[in-house]
């Protein structure tokens, strides 16, 4: 499913750009978009929580950007890395490889499980708001993030695991397998699916780490949010 929308839709709240930069819409009225990566073909790829994996990329008219739906998955939560083409997702359960081809924008064949059994739970963050003279409101993010990232030399597949509710003691143990970082090599194919408690861990402790990233000045280190 392939859908259209011009430029110059305006922002649902202000956004301001700092000096020398512009800000635009690039397509509007997502299912909860959650990761992201840039490939080639000028290609924006998003993961949209109850939806599935969709790609962002120019008219040929140039005077918009037209959206398709590359993947239908409800489950993928936010976890998205994309290497040469090699598409990688995550759900609340497993972690997933596809052949993807670049040019088309498409994913060739059937995925393949990386890592399975992340810790189960990842239960509802709530806020309880109350307004003067009005009943009271709930707000919950879900706290299953999953993010991936590839390491440096693309040998290793870094994932995150969240905590099983707000406040997780279980957290503390390393052995629990939730809140933290595991490692993963990407080097023998013949040893997946692996379970997640096997990867190598990280780091432990880490609440529910949302993003990665590597910077080219300290390839050696990662940091997280």
């Amino acid at each position: 499913q392939t859908t259209f929308q011009p430029y110059g839709i305006p922002f649902a709240s202000p956004v301001l750009a700092t000096t020398g930069l512009t800000a635009q819409v690039l397509f509007s009225n997502l299912t909860t978009p959650r990761g992201i990566a840039l490939i080639g073909n000028d290609t924006v790829l998003v993961a949209e929580r109850g939806l599935g994996l969709t790609a962002f990329y120019p008219a040929p008219n140039g005077t918009g950007t037209l959206r398709t739906v590359v993947l239908s998955n409800p489950n993928f939560t936010q976890g998205i890395q994309v290497h040469e083409n090699h598409l990688y997702l995550s759900t609340a359960q497993e972690a997933l490889v596809y052949s993807f081809d670049v040019e088309r924008r498409a994913v060739v064949g059937s995925g393949k499980v990386l890592v399975m059994g992340f810790p189960q739970g990842g239960g509802k963050l709530c806020y309880f708001i109350f307004f003067p003279q009005s009943s009271q409101h709930i707000h919950s993010t879900e706290l299953t993030t999953h993010a991936l990232q590839l390491s440096p030399e693309n040998t290793h597949l870094l994932i995150a695991s969240g905590p099983g509710s707000n406040i997780d003691p279980s957290a503390r143990d390393p052995s629990s397998g939730r809140s933290q970082v595991r490692s993963f090599s990407l080097q023998n194919d013949a040893a997946f699916p692996i379970s997640f408690l096997d990867g190598t861990l990280v780091s432990y402790g880490i609440r529910n780490p949302a993003g990665f990233a590597f910077s080219p000045l300290y390839p050696n280190k990662l940091f997280v949010v």
